[in-house]
This record gives C-alpha cells, structure tokens and sequence, in this order.
C-alpha cells in the first residue's frame, strides 16, 4: 500500500519562491508510520529536557531570590515578599515588596537597588536572564491582577488576600 503527498512549490507573492525539487513524492504506509514515530519520539525526548530546564531554573532562581530576600532583610523588615514570572525557560521577573517607608528612603533604596543588580549579573553568569523590580507594600496590592500578569509563584508572608481584593474591586463599583 502507497501514500501519495503532494507538495506544493509556490507561494502567494511574486517575490519568493520554493525550490522543492519534486512536485509529488511518494511514500509508503511504513514510511509514513515510521516517520511520525521516530518524529513524536524525539519530541518527547526534546520536552523532557525542556522541562528539566525550566525546573532547574525556575530552582536557581527561586533559590537567590529567597537569598536576596534574607540579604535586604538583615536587621530588619524591609521586604515582605516576592512575585515570580516566568517570561521565557531562561528569563524571569521578581517583584520585591518593599516597606513602603524603606521604599521611600532614597538611601536605603539605593543599597537595596545596588545588591539587586548583583543578583541579576550573577544570574545571567549561570545563563538566566532575570530582572527584579519594587514596590510599596500596601494593602491595595491587587493579587488577582499580579497573577493574570503571570505572577503566579510567591514567597513571604502574604498580608494581602484574593478576598480583600475582590473587596476592594466591589467596592470601586460601588464608588462610580
């Protein structure tokens, strides 16, 4: 038994052309079986690295941004917890969530920015690129719209809940 792929060799513009060779090639049923399955082997084989990637980066990340965290709060409380997206297998953004007095301070964030680019140039040696931003900590802190951004992973105590959000949302209709 035969199978017959046609392959076209045009394409809808005047400024580009397939060189193809053959206009029909033809392939028997074992050939065709033989080609998913080695095709659908590899690319299962290529996800699993895929994965494993991720999750050692996701890992490498987690791990020093837990450590910067512990680093910025030596003394006392000056951040309360971080955000993690990730943007690509090997690139991530971390939101800080800093006291907002200590945000505030132009010295104290000063310090605080300059160790986070640390952070950053030592990541991108291990190839991962990574980029880490601030804010006040407040109340108002919508979580809904953090993880519809992609920030789905945090760490540190969490003083602003998916309930006190929806609060806040109802009661802003409630004001216009």
């Amino acid at each position: 038994m035969k199978a017959t792929i046609a392959s076209k060799n045009t394409i809808d513009s005047d400024n580009w052309r397939i060189s193809t060779g053959k206009k029909e090639q033809i392939f028997s049923v074992d050939q065709v079986i033989d080609a998913y399955e080695s095709g659908l082997s590899e690319g299962m084989a290529i996800t699993k690295e895929i994965r494993d990637k991720i999750k050692q980066n996701i890992e490498l990340v987690r791990k020093n941004g837990e450590s910067f965290f512990k680093e910025i709060n030596t003394g006392s409380k000056k951040c309360h917890s971080i955000f993690l997206k990730p943007r690509w297998y090997d690139s991530y953004d971390l939101i800080y969530v800093l006291g907002s007095l200590y945000y505030q301070d132009d010295n104290t964030s000063k310090i605080i920015y300059k160790k986070s680019w640390k952070y950053e140039d030592k990541l991108r040696g291990d190839g991962i690129c990574v980029n880490i931003s601030f804010i006040p900590q407040s109340e108002n802190i919508n979580l809904a719209r953090l993880r519809s951004d992609g920030y789905y992973c945090y760490y540190g105590k969490l003083q602003y809940t998916i309930t006190n959000t929806i609060e806040m949302i109802r009661k802003r209709r409630e004001i216009t």
